[in-house]
């Protein structure tokens, strides 16, 4: 083997990597990933939401509607409706999809493929955070 026939072999396999790759994208653009967002544990942080609401507020509800309606525009990701979600919940009697293999089994329920969950764990009126969606 010529160290020529060497590169050329190299390109073709890069080539052939390289449509693959952009066949796998379009492949992901046409069918996006149907995405479930349970809602966001938030009992820590239900003392600061009191002092700032005057009473309670489910934030961690709030904050799941505010990511799933943030997401939903994406061609990326299939978010599926929260009210779905939400008669998944009841259907499997969850109060909460804090552990895993509830999540799981409510992301199955409606034919998820991912799943967004987790906690808020600070939360105030003075701006600030992750940045913006």
């Amino acid at each position: 083997m010529t160290p020529r026939s060497g590169v050329t072999r190299m390109v073709a396999i890069l080539l052939t990597g390289s449509l693959a790759g952009s066949a796998r994208l379009e492949a992901q653009q046409a069918s996006p990933t149907r995405l479930v967002v349970l809602n966001l544990e938030s009992q820590s942080v239900q003392g600061s939401v009191r002092e700032m609401f005057g009473g309670d507020q489910d934030v961690g509800k709030g904050i799941a509607d505010l990511i799933a309606s943030k997401l939903a525009p994406s061609h990326a990701y299939d978010v599926v409706d929260r009210g779905d979600v939400t008669k998944a919940m009841v259907a499997q009697g969850a109060v909460a999809a804090l552990r895993p293999e509830v999540a799981q089994r409510i992301c199955q329920a409606v034919h998820g493929a991912a799943v967004v969950l987790g906690s808020v764990t600070e939360f105030s009126g003075k701006g600030g955070g992750g940045g913006p969606m």
